[in-house]
């Protein structure tokens, strides 16, 4: 599913407010689009966020984490093998004026990084990203905190790169160049129509003009220069959205959010772990598998805490009906 959160002003990205509720613990909607024939997923919960990557080339991919009704949103992104991304996470997105966003740094036992280059699914667990920007350093005021978050990986994670020329971050201190404030006047690169202040704006100015994106990668160069999720040479036509104003909720669906993180968006597996959407069309069935396991077991201690009305609706919904 297409959508960006950003539209293209001249050669500005604005964020815009589109929060879409998605499968259960899938990410509200994600673009993902490369010649890559492998990708991995990138996962965790976050309080409320909107994701970005910026990668190798001047590839982008989003997602909005799924509100689920507590305070840890579960959020799911593809990112194609073989990419150097930086990941930036923004809360309060939809409001200017109390949104905070955070290039993240990785932490990987001795090893720090501000970019991922995934070889296998990673899930982050909860990233507790600060919500009140009274509380961040923010030196000139644009909402991008001054230092990354960090976020510690397990030890064999094996995610973080370093590579010897980041076109996406010139200047290599973790803030990518879309979220840089080159002339420090309260507004980061993507959104000041001139960065350098120069009295031209960036569509118009040999400084800026070859670089729409304001990525650092030359349009020449990149691989996606409006930032849409998709590469420039494809002709895939985005999918149609539904705004999270005209979602109807599916109580079943909502509290299945907790088995994505095992059994995959909407319970559709990519990896060994089994699917449990539409395995079986009775949801008797379903209901006597959650019951069949003690609570010494990881599926019985998830079940126990469902009443009887939300194990109907959970299978009623997992079973397709």
């Amino acid at each position: 599913m297409k959508t960006r959160i950003h539209s293209l002003k001249g050669s500005v990205l604005v964020p815009v407010m589109a929060a879409l509720l998605s499968a259960c613990g899938g990410g509200g909607d994600s673009t993902t689009s490369s010649t890559s024939t492998t990708s991995y997923t990138l996962s965790g919960t976050v309080p409320g966020t909107v994701i970005e990557l910026f990668c190798t080339g001047g590839l982008y991919y989003r997602t909005n984490s799924t509100d689920n009704g507590t305070s840890e949103h579960p959020f799911s992104i593809q990112v194609p093998s073989g990419l150097d991304c930086h990941v930036v996470m923004t809360t309060n997105e939809d409001d200017t004026a109390t949104r905070v966003i955070s290039p993240i740094r990785f932490i990987e036992g001795t090893t720090s990084g501000d970019v991922l280059n995934l070889k296998g699914d990673l899930a982050l667990g909860f990233v507790a990203l600060e919500m009140d920007p009274s509380k961040i350093i923010d030196s000139n005021g644009d909402g991008v905190i001054d230092e990354p978050f960090e976020v510690t990986l397990p030890d064999d994670a094996e995610a973080v790169a370093d590579p010897s020329y980041d076109a996406l971050d010139s200047d290599g201190d973790g803030i990518p160049n879309v979220y840089e404030d080159d002339d420090n006047d309260g507004y980061f690169n993507s959104e000041d129509d001139d960065d350098d202040n120069d009295g031209y704006p960036d569509d118009q100015d040999e400084d800026h003009a070859n670089d729409q994106d304001e990525d650092g990668v030359e349009d020449d160069y990149d691989r996606d220069v409006d930032n849409d999720g998709y590469e420039d040479d494809t002709t895939t036509t985005p999918d149609t959205t539904t705004p999270v104003t005209e979602y109807t909720v599916q109580k079943g669906r909502l509290l299945a959010s907790q088995c994505a993180q095992c059994h995959g968006t909407d319970g559709y597996s990519t990896t060994s772990w089994d699917s449990i959407r539409e395995e079986s069309g009775d949801s008797s069935e379903i209901i006597e598998e959650m019951n069949e396991y003690s609570t010494a077991h990881i599926m019985g201690a998830q079940a126990i805490g469902y009443t009887d009305e939300e194990r109907q609706a959970l299978a009623e919904w997992l079973s397709g009906n």
